[in-house]
């Protein structure tokens, strides 16, 4: 899972998305699963 939702002084909002997106060592898959399939598993949401 990912979380953006908090101010970290180590993070780098508001390009961290955009990172996640641009990343070449992640498969498409996995870029999906960080970005909310696995949030979405975990909390049982409908697909």
């Amino acid at each position: 899972m990912y979380a953006s939702d908090y101010p970290h002084w180590d993070g780098d909002w508001p390009e961290s998305t955009k990172h996640l997106r641009t990343r070449d060592d992640l498969s498409d898959e996995s870029r999906a699963k960080i970005a909310g399939t696995n949030a979405s598993r975990f909390y049982r949401l409908p697909a």
